[in-house]
């Protein structure tokens, strides 16, 4: 859930998010082996993340809203978890998310 609401915190760039996240978990599966209809998933999720770039440079003006938060926290989610043999794995594929993870925090703390 975690992911999700980092997502909908973020709003502005889940355009980006979506592409660079699913498009590296969508190369690391194919370099993993991993079946080509969950690749083809997290290729078509990435550019359907892209089409909300064009609205959203140099200021975001179109948003995905709560449900779209909750749709691409759950799809890393689920990548992350269905591919991960091991801790080690599970780790590595989390850190996709890592510099927004620290972007978060980094304005949690400032608010607080």
């Amino acid at each position: 859930m975690a992911t999700a609401n980092i997502y909908n915190f973020m709003d502005g760039i889940k355009g980006i998010m979506g592409i660079v996240v699913l498009g590296m978990l969508a190369e690391v599966g194919w370099a993993r082996g991993e079946r080509p209809e969950w690749i083809l998933v997290a290729l078509a999720i990435a550019a359907a993340c892209g089409g909300f770039l064009p609205w959203n440079f140099p200021r975001a003006r179109v948003f995905m809203g709560d449900v779209g938060s909750v749709l691409l926290g759950l799809m890393f989610a689920v990548f992350a978890v269905c591919w991960s043999q091991n801790p080690a794995d599970f780790l590595m594929l989390a850190a996709f998310l890592f510099p927004f993870y620290a972007d978060e925090l980094v304005t949690l703390w400032t608010r607080i």
